[in-house]
């Protein structure tokens, strides 16, 4: 599997029983350009499928409630980026503003 490890790290652990926590501190940076493959959309939901797939296959009697754990982390963290995103853009706008009118 070339995509999704993480995912699939996380679903893993989740079937096994293993206990899991939020957190709110940013613990790692995340880098992403053009050529990233994430950028792949087609290729990154496959491989998401694949993940799923085999995950079910696995631990079928698991999946659904693991699943259901990590989408509710994944969108509390997604809204967390947003709004963390949006505090960037905020900041940078305004930091831009004087360069701009000094440099019009």
């Amino acid at each position: 599997m070339h995509a999704y490890e993480d995912y699939e790290l996380w679903m893993r652990i989740c079937a096994l029983g293993c206990q899991s926590c939020y957190l709110p501190d940013r613990l790692a940076y995340y880098r992403q350009h053009d050529g990233s493959m994430t950028a792949d959309q087609e290729r990154m939901h496959a491989a998401l499928s694949a993940a799923r797939s085999e995950l079910a296959r696995q631990f079928p009697h698991k999946i659904g409630p693991a699943m259901d754990l990590l989408d509710s982390y994944y969108y509390r963290l997604e809204m967390r980026l947003r709004g963390e995103l949006a505090a960037l853009r905020a900041e940078n706008d305004t930091l831009r503003k004087p360069f701009i009118q000094t440099n019009g």
